[in-house]
């Protein structure tokens, strides 16, 4: 008998240095990310790092939805953290 998994990291070391700036933040309702552009791809994980949403940049992504906690916002180029209360 086998179990296969899939495992995912994330690249902690992009945490750092980024130009990404998630406003407000914390936030309970939505967030604004700025130095990303309208029409890129984002996704949102856990603190442990399971996805939980994706799409591609509007402007605003709204996070009512989420429980209260810590999250990391990945895009093509960075990692930011944010929480949610």
């Amino acid at each position: 008998y086998s179990n296969e998994y899939e495992v995912t990291t994330l690249n902690i070391s992009k945490l750092e240095n980024t130009d990404l700036t998630i406003v407000p933040n914390p936030a309970s309702r939505s967030i604004q990310i700025k130095g990303l552009s309208e029409g890129e791809s984002y996704a949102i994980s856990t603190a442990e790092g399971r996805m939980i949403a994706k799409g591609n940049y509007n402007g605003e992504i709204l996070i009512d939805h989420l429980s209260s906690g810590l999250y990391l916002l990945t895009t093509g180029s960075a990692t930011v953290r944010f929480q949610v209360r």
